[in-house]
């Protein structure tokens, strides 16, 4: 499991943006980045 936190910008947010990532595979740091990376791409392009 990985949690993401966004931040824009250079100024401190009113709230936070929190992403939960699970995975049943087993992942180094760069593979699981990797995934999240693909994932983002494929959702953008759908929309």
């Amino acid at each position: 499991m990985a949690i993401s936190f966004r931040q824009e910008g250079e100024t401190i947010p009113d709230h936070a943006q929190v992403r939960y990532y699970i995975s049943s595979e087993i992942l180094t740091a760069e593979r699981f980045s990797q995934a999240v990376l693909q994932h983002w791409f494929i959702e953008n392009k759908l929309h």
